[in-house]
């Protein structure tokens, strides 16, 4: 268990953070796209509905799903669906435009794409939970990475493909497809990291089981394959399967779970309906890519301080977490109203930085501190209930979000 193994698993989690959000940032990088795509349709207050329903009923099945597959096959699974997708998404909406069962067709297909990537995402969250707490910071830190990588890429794709004077659908059409597969090529790279990372001593000394009838001795630490290991503790299906186990590790981590519920809730609120609708002045494909660019980055900023695990405590954490409530103020107002300073592009960016790093800091914070709560594989449990507390705020937050829908900016 070298220097080089550790060095291999934070590649390896800071890959699977950046590949767990990188499709939804793929169709949030591309809504000036879909926009044009469906005329009449907010999808910047559409899309986010189906994947975050998805993630909810995923939520529900994910705890059934961990008792019978490997979390091999929950990534691994999970990652080629995602990578499908994400490659076929351009050509079926280039196909089904302007219509309304085109529409639907596409929220059908975030749905899918919600579901596999939540199980995904909860799935690398409770095989984090194994690791020291360092792997949780950088799996987190990828996630904010994920939409630096597709910022990066659309802006590349805009200046490569728009750069003549007329953009036509067929250009964007290509630029999208261009871009979209980039992302899709990413997943397979997440796919590759996570096969060569299980056949490593540091994975397999970490997780502590091996089925010794496997050729590539993979660890498929289901809940039952826990069941006669003898390590001196209680197995992981005694130990943490049933509802009574859930319940117990809830109210021992209920503070950290309802702050990455609130925290998202908050989020999503204005992220990214209500937050592109000003300043009105700038372009909307460039305002997409800026006004994201600059949220990715202080989210990893904030990410990255919450790393430094003495720097705060609990109290830290809930006062952050309520301090965000001022947002529903900063965000509205600039949008209904003309105020000097609150309706500069300065101010505008400064909000969405300020906005950005205390959601990063509240993550990072609150997926370190829940599982300190308990201990041995409840941790994982602790995970699990971490990554639905965030899901289920992203959720209600975007429900939230539609009466801000008719939002007009101020003339």
């Amino acid at each position: 268990m070298g220097e080089g193994d550790n060095k291999l698993a934070s590649t390896y989690f800071l890959m699977q953070g950046i590949g767990t959000l990188i499709s939804w940032n793929a169709i949030l990088n591309g809504l000036d796209y879909f926009t044009k795509q469906f005329e009449g349709i907010n999808v910047a207050f559409n899309f986010p509905i189906a994947v975050f329903v998805a993630q909810a009923v995923a939520n529900l099945a994910i705890m059934k799903l961990s008792k019978k597959l490997s979390f091999t096959k929950r990534i691994i699974g999970p990652l080629v669906i995602l990578s499908i997708i994400l490659f076929s998404i351009p050509i079926v909406t280039s196909k089904v435009a302007q219509t309304t069962e085109g529409f639907w067709t596409l929220m059908g297909i975030l749905f899918l794409l919600g579901f596999a990537g939540t199980v995904y995402q909860s799935s690398v969250s409770g095989l984090v939970s194994f690791f020291p707490g360092k792997y949780t910071s950088l799996f987190l830190s990828g996630t904010g990475f994920a939409g630096l990588v597709m910022n990066a890429l659309r802006t590349i794709a805009i200046l490569v493909f728009e750069s003549g004077e007329t953009v036509t659908t067929d250009t964007m059409t290509h630029e999208i497809i261009f871009y979209f597969a980039f992302a899709s090529l990413i997943l397979i790279c997440c796919m590759i990291a996570h096969m060569v990372f299980i056949k490593t001593d540091y994975y397999l000394s970490h997780a502590k089981l091996i089925n010794a009838g496997k050729e590539d001795k993979e660890i498929s630490l289901t809940y039952n394959d826990y069941e006669g290991v003898s390590d001196g503790r209680a197995s992981v299906q005694e130990e943490t399967s049933g509802i009574a186990t859930m319940i117990q590790v809830f109210k021992d981590a209920k503070v950290f779970i309802l702050c990455l519920l609130i925290n998202y809730i908050q989020t999503f609120v204005f992220y990214p309906g209500i937050m592109l609708k000003k300043p009105t002045e700038l372009e909307f494909s460039w305002k997409i890519v800026t006004m994201t660019t600059v949220f990715n980055i202080f989210d990893i900023v904030g990410k990255h301080v919450a790393q430094n695990r003495n720097s705060y405590n609990q109290n830290t954490v809930v006062v952050a977490t309520a301090s965000r409530m001022a947002f529903f103020f900063t965000f509205i107002i600039q949008v209904v109203a003309d105020i000097p300073f609150l309706n500069t592009l300065f101010f505008a960016y400064l909000n969405i930085a300020v906005f950005a790093f205390s959601n990063g800091f509240i993550t990072t914070a609150s997926f370190i501190m829940g599982p300190e709560k308990v201990e041995g594989k409840k941790k994982e449990v602790a995970g699990f209930l971490s990554m639905i507390g965030l899901t289920t705020g992203i959720m209600l937050g975007t429900f939230c979000a539609l009466p801000f829908q008719g939002l007009q900016p101020y003339a």
